[in-house]
């Protein structure tokens, strides 16, 4: 069932509290946001973070500041500045989102 008011308002909440620059419940339970990288993963390889067993998401995209958009690997490091897309369960990617 589709709940527009209840899915808008999820997204402001989050795009207002700064956690997220646009936040997308893809369906109950599971969600996509794109945020700037927190510092528990600036300039380490993903593959190295260990996020998707210590904070249950994966993150599938990033933009640099001078780039597009490109996929995300396990060898992809981002810093500061830059942009990453997240999905995962809904909570992980609310608190994920959080982290500074």
């Amino acid at each position: 069932m589709i709940f527009p008011e209840k899915d808008m308002g999820r997204r402001v909440a989050h795009l207002v509290r700064g956690a997220a620059m646009d936040y997308l419940e893809v369906e109950r339970g599971y969600a996509m946001a794109k945020i700037s990288p927190p510092q528990v993963i600036g300039g380490i390889p993903l593959g190295q973070t260990g996020i998707r067993k210590s904070h249950g998401i994966t993150v599938t995209a990033y933009k640099t500041l001078a780039e597009q958009w490109r996929n995300a690997d396990n060898q992809t490091v981002v810093n500061e500045g830059d942009t990453i897309l997240i999905v995962g369960p809904t909570a992980q990617v609310e608190a994920f989102a959080q982290l500074r």
